[in-house]
C-alpha cells in the first residue's frame, strides 16, 4: 500500500467546517479524529516529522508515511444527512 500524501492529511485536518475522519495506518490500525483539536503536526505544519492524535481514551504518534487511507467517519455521514 502506498502512503497518503501529507497535503491530503492536512486538507482533512483543516477542513471547514471540520468533518470527522479516520486514518488507517500501515499496521491496519484505524485512528478516529473526531475534532480538529485532536490532531497535531510536529514540529510544525510546515515541517512535519510526526503526527499526534489525542482522543478520549487513546494517544497515537506516527510518521506521515504510515498513513495509507483517510475516510470520513460514520459520524460524518450522519452530520451531512
Amino acid at each position: 500500500m502506498s502512503s497518503v500524501e501529507l497535503t491530503e492529511i492536512l486538507k482533512w485536518a483543516r477542513k471547514q467546517p471540520f468533518v470527522p475522519f479516520t486514518l488507517t495506518l500501515t499496521s491496519g490500525t484505524e485512528i478516529a479524529v473526531d475534532h480538529a483539536e485532536e490532531i497535531f503536526f510536529l514540529p510544525s505544519p510546515e515541517r512535519i516529522s510526526h503526527i499526534e492524535v489525542f482522543s478520549r481514551n487513546d494517544f497515537h504518534v506516527f510518521g506521515p508515511p504510515a498513513v495509507v487511507a483517510i475516510t470520513a467517519t460514520r459520524k460524518s455521514y450522519e452530520q451531512l444527512s
